[in-house]
């Protein structure tokens, strides 16, 4: 409620004096602003973060290469085999 004497809408629940919507505007913008700046500049959660690429690339990492080293695995195994196979033969 407005004090005694005063115009309707002169004062705020807070007991200070009435802003207009501009200025409000402005607090809530400024404010806004602010809380998005906080955001941008908190890295708490960065490192965690950090450590799931780190593992995703080694991941990644580790399947090309099992998929490179397969076909040359393979033929060395077959190598072998045939040495194998030619030994017992003797």
């Amino acid at each position: 409620m407005a004090p005694a004497g005063a115009p309707a809408g002169a004062g705020s629940l807070s007991g200070g004096p009435a802003r207009s919507r501009a200025e409000q505007g402005i607090d809530q913008e400024s404010e806004m602003k602010a809380k998005l700046m906080q955001f941008w500049n908190d890295d708490a959660g960065i490192t965690a973060l950090e450590y799931g690429l780190i593992a995703g690339l080694v991941a990644v990492a580790l399947i090309a290469s099992v998929g490179l080293f397969t076909g040359s695995l393979q033929s060395m195994y077959q190598a072998l085999k045939a040495k194998l196979d030619a030994a017992q033969g003797t």
